[in-house]
């Protein structure tokens, strides 16, 4: 970053771990503004981003800087060591839980509950959200008072019928349970009478 206007900076920058180089790039920027950055690399798709996932430090080696009519050539900057933290390792609660609702269960469903706050819940609250907004002006008392009736009731709607669905699905599991359990009763009566 430059507190005056950069013409043209051309360079390279080298990524080490120990002292092995992992990786060279050579950038050139034309036109940065004061105070601004730029991305020199980004992709989703080039193999070349697995060395940067891993390295200690890096240097950044100026060919020519051209700012303020002054030009700057051949100079080198080295970063400081950067220790990685292991933030999966360290945050791992993160990536398994296997509780619901304060239940305990034996399958891992942090994935779940990420789709949950994530994609599902966010869809839901945007059928009752607010979709007309108005600009430079306060909206009509009864226009927006009709408006929040209508997310009042959209909103009511859907988790009543998701709450009902929930309490239709326990109440079938429960009514299988019974039946099974009669049907070894009629089938097994010595079994039973253990049981």
């Amino acid at each position: 970053m430059s507190e005056d206007k950069i013409d043209l900076i051309k360079g390279r920058v080298f990524f080490y771990k120990e002292k092995t180089r992992m990786k060279r790039m050579d950038f050139e920027i034309v036109d940065l503004n004061a105070g601004f950055s730029e991305l020199i690399f980004f992709s989703h798709v080039n193999d070349d981003i697995n060395y940067l996932m891993d390295w200690e430090f890096f240097e950044l080696s100026i060919i020519e800087l051209k700012r303020n009519q002054s030009v700057v050539t051949n100079k080198t900057y080295r970063s400081k060591t950067l220790y990685k933290s292991n933030y999966f390792i360290l945050n791992i609660d993160k990536f398994i839980d296997y509780r619901i609702l304060g239940i305990r269960l034996k399958y891992n469903l942090a994935w779940i509950k990420r789709k949950l706050r994530t994609k599902i819940i966010p869809r839901i609250t945007f059928l009752y959200k607010r979709k007309t907004y108005y600009l430079n002006s306060k909206p009509p008392c009864l226009k927006e008072l009709f408006a929040l009736l209508q997310r009042f009731i959209a909103f009511t709607i859907v988790y009543t019928c998701v709450i009902f669905f929930i309490i239709l699905i326990i109440y079938a599991l429960y009514d299988i349970y019974s039946f099974i359990n009669n049907m070894i009763k009629l089938w097994f009566p010595i079994v039973a009478a253990k049981i």
